[in-house]
């Protein structure tokens, strides 16, 4: 082979090589806004069961009266859980406070609760009312707050 063919296996070698590299980074990045997604969609089912557990009569097991959130748990919502947190393919959520005016409930992705480390939360949702606006979103690692 003369130079020219070697230099431009090695070019079309390394070209590949690159391309390769950033296929599997944007396939990472991918993976990793479908888990946030995923997480807000599943966090966001617990906040509209919980608004909907507040509409409920005293007689169908919903709050009593001025009860709001306050002592809500997981249980309430027909939701099944273990050791205090709810686990899903895609995460593990608990409630953190609870008032009478406000639900915040944080989601860890499974692989870190599954390892013990709560670094902190991919999903955050505060729950604050009855309408879909009262429900706020963060999926930046902010714990959630009422205010």
């Amino acid at each position: 082979m003369g130079q020219q063919q070697l230099l431009l296996l090695v070019l079309s070698i390394v070209l590949v090589g690159l391309a390769v590299v950033v296929g599997i980074e944007a396939f990472a990045e991918n993976q990793r806004k479908s888990q946030i997604d995923a997480m807000t969609t599943e966090s966001i089912d617990i906040a509209s069961d919980a608004q909907a557990w507040l509409l409920k009569p005293v007689a169908f097991g919903g709050p009593t009266e001025g009860q709001g959130f306050l002592d809500l748990t997981y249980g309430d919502l027909g939701i099944v859980i273990e050791d205090g947190v709810y686990l899903t393919e895609n995460a593990a959520y608990r409630i953190l406070s609870t008032a009478s005016d406000c639900l915040t409930i944080d989601g860890f992705e499974r692989v870190s609760y599954d390892a013990g480390s709560f670094d902190g939360p991919s999903v955050a949702v505060a729950v604050t009312g009855q309408d879909p606006d009262d429900v706020r979103v963060w999926t930046d690692g902010t714990e959630p707050t009422c205010e």
